[in-house]
């Protein structure tokens, strides 16, 4: 049998960070955003500098334990996974989201 693997490791800075949410049953929730870049050079020579930003959500105690280091502007590491999801949103459209669910999200160290 063959086997697949979903991991994903970003490296990119916070922002949106919202507040532990703490739910149902003892469960919290962290949603956040980060931006990464990339620059390069064109064939003409014009430097480019390409941000894309990402959707992240933890669970659980990954999430209480991130909510101390990730703050806006904060260099950050993530672990995690990229899943896709839909909803229906107040009006009935269905809508689809993409998201990376980090198990693990901390301060990049100042290697990178």
């Amino acid at each position: 049998m063959k086997t697949s693997m979903n991991k994903v490791e970003l490296i990119g800075f916070a922002a949106n960070v919202n507040e532990v949410k703490e739910l149902e049953r003892g469960n919290a929730m962290l949603r956040f955003s980060i931006a990464t870049s990339e620059d390069y050079q064109k064939v003409n020579g014009e430097s480019v500098s390409n941000t894309t930003w990402h959707n992240v959500v933890m669970w659980g105690d990954a999430a209480r334990k991130a909510a101390k280091e990730v703050t806006k502007g904060v260099q950050i590491e993530l672990l995690g996974k990229i899943v896709s999801r839909s909803y229906v949103d107040k009006d009935g459209n269905k809508k689809y989201v993409t998201e990376i669910q980090a198990a693990e999200a901390k301060k990049a160290s100042m290697e990178n």
